[in-house]
């Protein structure tokens, strides 16, 4: 697939995947105005960084030796497999410390403790957003933009869907469980576009492990460790800052923009993923499976 078409599908799925994120901003802001907005800032901000470490951050990783090693199919199984045991294990253990610590987890985000609830849920939710991702990264791997886009363009709207109907049954509570759910249903289309396409079969996703391949990989996860202590930090420090001085109404408005903000850098970033990463790292420098 050339550059030219892969940025097409991708520009579609970011368009698609920055709607929806903007459709239930909107949702949440009409229904608990900028406070609840202000309020859900911190849980946000820990989502992003959940869709960065969920599955030890290995995804970049991922998709840079399946480039390498799409060819070679004992080696491929390999790659898949170390990186099946890498991500099982790591959110496993986000999973047990988020279902331990939800009381200061909660008290770090919301200034208290009655979202145990909702943070012990989320232990569960991020398992599939490291899977969704782990899935994506595969596909990034044969360049294949087009199921790539397909997953994030269907896993978006049924992630609206599953938003609306958590805040029905849960109200502000619910709604922020529908936030998290949000990347963690792209886990479905992504998982029938793998088996559709049949470059990687299912038994090769069996966990297993390779000391060197592991290496390479745990690179990545000191990298997304990092970032996530870095950028998120320093936002959720300006929100703190924001609303002793202000008030929540503040810190949503100043949310909304940062989330405008976010939108249009998904554009610059998402096609280096999907196609230049994946081809700077193919040996052969050639196109992948799909068109």
């Amino acid at each position: 697939m050339s550059l030219a078409k892969a940025s097409l599908w991708t520009a579609v799925s970011t368009l698609v995947k920055i709607g929806a994120g903007l459709l239930v901003v909107k949702l949440l802001a009409v229904s608990f105005g900028p406070a609840g907005v202000g309020l859900a800032g911190n849980f946000r901000q820990m989502i992003t960084v959940l869709g960065v470490l969920a599955g030890a951050g290995i995804f970049n990783g991922v998709t840079k030796l399946v480039a390498q090693h799409h060819n070679d199919p004992a080696q491929l199984r390999t790659v898949v497999g170390t990186s099946s045991a890498m991500v099982l294990g790591f959110s496993t253990l986000l999973a047990l410390i988020f279902l331990l610590a939800a009381a200061p987890i909660s008290q770090g985000l919301f200034g208290h403790t009655h979202y145990q609830g909702l943070v012990r849920l989320v232990a569960l939710v991020q398992m599939g957003i490291a899977w969704a991702n782990l899935l994506l990264a595969l596909m990034k791997g044969f360049r294949d933009a087009s199921g790539n886009a397909l997953s994030l363009i269907f896993g978006s709207l049924i992630g609206v869907v599953a938003y609306y109907f958590c805040y029905r049954l849960g109200g502000y509570e619910g709604a922020l469980f529908g936030l998290a759910l949000v990347p963690a249903l792209v886990v479905a289309p992504a998982g029938m576009m793998l088996i559709k396409r049949g470059a990687i079969p299912l038994r090769y996703l069996k966990p297993s492990w390779d000391d060197g391949l592991a290496g390479q990989l745990s690179k990545f996860t000191l990298m997304a460790l990092i970032t996530s202590v870095t950028m998120p930090v320093a936002y959720v420090m300006m929100r703190n800052q924001l609303k002793a001085n202000y008030s929540w109404d503040e810190v949503g408005i100043w949310q909304g923009v940062s989330s405008i903000s976010d939108a249009y850098l998904q554009f610059i970033t998402a096609s280096f993923s999907v196609y230049l990463l994946p081809t700077l790292s193919t040996p052969d420098g050639k196109t992948g499976h799909y068109a």
